[in-house]
């Protein structure tokens, strides 16, 4: 798949709700906070945003409808003072972007 890079796909953001919206509750359940802001609209690049919080471990996924997506992490067992470590990334579909929600998701699932 070709990705027009000025393209601006509202429904790359509205499968991010979608995969928030039929996970949160199960990790929520297992103690993880988890936010969903946005997303935006009328921006010149909108965006929303998931994040993850337990004990352990925080990270924060900001989806933008030109198809790229910031990942910070943060250990907060081993360096909870420290700075987030931020991965950039190019999504390829939408299909990519609820694997990587899905496998930080299991990331949590498999701390305890």
């Amino acid at each position: 798949m070709v990705i027009d890079p000025d393209r601006q796909d509202q429904q790359m953001l509205a499968e991010v709700v979608a995969w928030f919206e039929v996970n949160s509750a199960s990790l929520r359940e297992t103690g993880v906070e988890v936010r969903l802001v946005g997303p935006s609209h009328g921006d010149s690049k909108n965006s929303v945003d998931v994040g993850f919080l337990s004990p352990r471990l925080l990270v924060t996924v900001s989806v933008w409808d030109s198809w790229e997506c910031d990942i910070g992490t943060l250990d907060l067992e081993h360096d909870p003072e420290g700075d987030l470590v931020w991965e950039v990334l190019e999504l390829t579909g939408y299909l990519h972007i609820r694997v990587l929600l899905d496998r930080i998701a299991a990331r949590y699932l498999d701390l305890d």
